[in-house]
């Protein structure tokens, strides 16, 4: 059975675009532990491909710690959530491609 990781993730911009930048918590969900954080500066970029950022940030760590892991993923993001829900279509090509690599991780 594999471990089990929760990732909590968010992003934010000051200003839409501008400078920008994404983070994230891996967590233990039996214990609450946080074993792991990571960050990234994005650069100059929307609002949305910096959750995008944190959330692939996130699941790269939580999958350096554990390639089997089965993983939670939360965020605050409506738009980033429904997008890898297949729900929402991705029309911008940056939040597109970090979708693909997202999805590919998992």
């Amino acid at each position: 059975m594999s471990r089990e990781l929760l990732v909590e993730a968010d992003g934010g911009s000051r200003g839409n675009p501008g400078p920008a930048a994404g983070g994230a918590v891996v967590i233990d969900p039996a214990t609450g532990e946080v074993i792991a954080e990571v960050g990234v500066w994005v650069g100059v970029a929307t609002n949305n491909v910096a959750e995008y950022s944190g959330m692939l940030a996130g699941v790269r760590r939580a999958l350096e710690l554990d390639p089997d892991a089965s993983l939670t993923i939360r965020m605050d993001s409506k738009l980033v959530v429904e997008q890898m829900m297949g729900r929402w279509k991705i029309k911008h090509p940056a939040m597109a491609e970090l979708a693909a690599e997202a999805r590919q991780a998992l």
